[in-house]
C-alpha cells in the first residue's frame, strides 16, 4: 500500500536536507524563493533600486542612523522639495538663492515660545511668548513690545504719510532723528497731522499732557464748557486726572482757556486777568510795561540864569516856529533837563534834549501832551492870541497854521497882570499856561515837536512839560 500522508511526527530528524529542496544554482545567487499561488515556487530577485522605484513607501519610521537627508537646489515644484499635505500644501526647499518654507492659507507655526533668530544664534529678531508679549528687535535691541494694554516703543517713532514731504526738513533735537537720543514722535509728509478724537460728552473728551515725573501742563478738550483748557497740575498718586476738579492731585490751576465762538482768557495764579472780547480786550487789574515806549521831559526856570525867551539870534520875536528850530535863540538853561522813561525803561534814547523832540521808535498810536508856563519878555502891546500845537517832521501838523484852528492845536489868548505902579510888561506877573493833549498815529522814526504861530509879543518859557507814550 502506497504512503499517501506523512504526519509531522513521522518525519525523521534531519531527514530533509538542502539537496532534497529546490534551491537553484549559481545563477540564482541573491534571489529568494517565491510562492506562486499553488504553482511551483520560483526564484525572484530582490529590487533594492529606490531611484527607479516611482512609488516607494515606508512600513515604519525612518531612522537616518546619524546621517543626513540631502536635497539639491529645487528648480521646480517637481524636484528637490520636502512636501506635506494632500495637495503638497507645505513645501520646504532651497532654490539656489533662498531657503523657502511655502505653505497654504493659513500656515501655522505652533509653540509656547517662538523665537526668530540670526544664523549664528547670537541675535533675536522676534520673540513670542505664550500668554505674553511679542517683541520686535533691531540689532538685538528690543524696540517694540506688546502688552496687556497695547504696545510700548523703545526709542523714537517716525510715521510717513502717503504723500512725501517736499524738501529736506532740519532735524529737531528731540525728534525721531535728533541727536539727543531722546527720540520722539515725528510725522512726516506733504500734509502731516495728529488727531485725537473723543466722545462729545463730559468735561474730558480728549487731552494731551506735557509733564515731568509728577507735575506739568494738561491740554484738555472740555466738551461741557465748549472750550480748550490749559491747566497746571501736580499729581500725588497713580490714576490722576486734571479735568474738572481733578483727582489724585495737590495742585490744579487754569492757565488759559479758548472758548468756542468766544474769548481767549489768560489767568494768573488761577485768577482771570486778560480776556479778549468783540470790541478788543478786557484786563482785570492793571497793566505793567516792562519796556514802555514813551517819555516825560520837563524844564523849569529858577531865575535869569535859566531864562528862555522865544526869540532869534537878533533878539526879535519868533512869530511861528517850533522848539528845537535852528533859528531859535538857545536857552540860557537847557529847555529840558530830565526824561523819566522811554522805549527801554531807562530814559533818554527816544527824546532829544537838544532838539526837544520825541522820535517814535516804532509805528503805532501815541498819546502826546504838553504844558507850558509863559512870561512876557520886555515889551508892550495889546492882546496876543497864540496858536500852540504839534510839528511832525518839522512841519506844522496836521495843517499849515495860517489861522487859528482847533483839534490838534489850541489858541492861547495872552492877558497879563502888571505889577503895582508898572506900565511895562517886563514887570508883569506870569500870565499864561497853554496845555494840550492828543492821540495821533505815527510811523517809525516820525519826529514830534511843540510849535506855535501868531506870536506878536515876545514870550518866554518859565516851565515846560512834554510827554507821550505808545497806546498800541
Amino acid at each position: 500500500m502506497a504512503l499517501t500522508k506523512v504526519s509531522t511526527p513521522g518525519i525523521k530528524d534531519e531527514a530533509i536536507t538542502l539537496a532534497k529542496l529546490l534551491h537553484g544554482d549559481s545563477n540564482n545567487n541573491g534571489k529568494f524563493l517565491r510562492a506562486n499561488n499553488g504553482a511551483d515556487p520560483t526564484f525572484e530577485t530582490v529590487n533594492t533600486d529606490l531611484v527607479s522605484d516611482t512609488s516607494p513607501q515606508l512600513g515604519g519610521d525612518l531612522d537616518v542612523n546619524t546621517n543626513n537627508i540631502l536635497f539639491g537646489d529645487s528648480a521646480s515644484s517637481s524636484d528637490d522639495r520636502l512636501k506635506f499635505g494632500a495637495g503638497t500644501d507645505l513645501s520646504i526647499y532651497h532654490d539656489g538663492t533662498d531657503s523657502i518654507i511655502q505653505g497654504g492659507d493659513p500656515t501655522v507655526i505652533r509653540s509656547n515660545l517662538l523665537l526668530l533668530k540670526n544664523f549664528d544664534n547670537s541675535e533675536s529678531y522676534i520673540r513670542c511668548y505664550n500668554n505674553g508679549a511679542v517683541e520686535l528687535y533691531h540689532d538685538n535691541s528690543k524696540k517694540i513690545n506688546t502688552g496687556s494694554k497695547g504696545a510700548a516703543i523703545t526709542g523714537g517713532l517716525l510715521i510717513y504719510t502717503d504723500s512725501t514731504i517736499t524738501g529736506t526738513p532740519l532735524k529737531y533735537l528731540y525728534g525721531h532723528d535728533g541727536n539727543d537720543l531722546k527720540n520722539g514722535l515725528t510725522i512726516q509728509g506733504n500734509k502731516a497731522g495728529l488727531e485725537l478724537i473723543g466722545t462729545a460728552s463730559g468735561d474730558h473728551s480728549a487731552s494731551v499732557l506735557l509733564r515731568n515725573l509728577n507735575d506739568g501742563f494738561a491740554l484738555i478738550n472740555n466738551n461741557d464748557q465748549n472750550r480748550l483748557e490749559i491747566k497746571h497740575f501736580t499729581a500725588t498718586s497713580d490714576n490722576f486726572n486734571a479735568h474738572g476738579n481733578g483727582n489724585n492731585i495737590s495742585t490744579l490751576k487754569i492757565s488759559a482757556t479758548f472758548n468756542e465762538n468766544g474769548s481767549v482768557d489768560l489767568y494768573n495764579n488761577n485768577t482771570k486777568r486778560f480776556e479778549t472780547a468783540g470790541h478788543g480786550a478786557k484786563v482785570s487789574g492793571y497793566l505793567t510795561q516792562t519796556a514802555p515806549v514813551g517819555f516825560c521831559a520837563y524844564r523849569y526856570d529858577t531865575g535869569t540864569a535859566n531864562e528862555y525867551p522865544l526869540e532869534n539870534g537878533q533878539g526879535n520875536v519868533m512869530q511861528q516856529t517850533y522848539f528845537g528850530a535852528s533859528a531859535l535863540q538857545d536857552a540860557k538853561g537847557q529847555l529840558t533837563t530830565h526824561t523819566e522813561f522811554n522805549n527801554n525803561g531807562a530814559g533818554g534814547s527816544c527824546f532829544s534834549h537838544n532838539g526837544t523832540k520825541f522820535t517814535a521808535p516804532i509805528a503805532g498810536v501815541y498819546q502826546l501832551s504838553f504844558h507850558i508856563s509863559l512870561y512876557v519878555v520886555g515889551t508892550v502891546g495889546s492882546d496876543n492870541s497864540v496858536t500852540w500845537g504839534y510839528y511832525k517832521n518839522q512841519s506844522s501838523y496836521p495843517h499849515g497854521w495860517t489861522s487859528h484852528y482847533s483839534g490838534l492845536n489850541m489858541v492861547q489868548s495872552t492877558p497879563w497882570v502888571l505889577k503895582e505902579g508898572s506900565t511895562n510888561l517886563t514887570d508883569a506877573y506870569e500870565i499864561a499856561s497853554p496845555s494840550h493833549s492828543c492821540i495821533m498815529s505815527l510811523a517809525a522814526n516820525d519826529e514830534i515837536q511843540i510849535g506855535w504861530s501868531n506870536m506878536s509879543i515876545k514870550l518866554g518859557i518859565r516851565s515846560f512839560t512834554f510827554s507821550g507814550f505808545l497806546i498800541g
